[in-house]
């Protein structure tokens, strides 16, 4: 019958209504986990990169230190330079920036 037939017709724009708003769902909760989960790995790169940078900024100031006090125990430019990696040009210039520091 007529009716029967519309009936079947209003029911399968409903089912693929419902499949399109549930794609559209899906769509939109994966987009929010994929955000979610980006944000969290940003996150870890971020911090490892903030632990990796102070553990190099940490070797550095080591390697400062060791120029500054092995010079003050009479430690030769050329062995403080084998020492830590500097040139002989960084040593003296790691001197003159503690002595400026101790003058101002």
């Amino acid at each position: 019958t007529l009716y029967d037939s519309i009936l079947e017709e209003g029911i399968e724009k409903g089912i693929e209504k419902g499949r399109e708003e549930g794609r559209e769902e899906g769509r939109e909760k994966g987009r929010e986990e994929g955000r979610e989960k980006g944000r969290e790995e940003g996150r870890e790169e971020g911090r490892e990169e903030g632990r990796e940078e102070g553990r190099e900024e940490g070797r550095e100031e080591n390697k400062k230190q060791t120029v500054l006090t092995g010079y003050k125990n009479g430690v030769s430019i050329e062995i403080l330079c084998l020492l830590t990696g500097y040139s002989e040009v960084q040593v003296w210039q790691i001197l003159a920036r503690a002595e400026n520091a101790k003058q101002a």
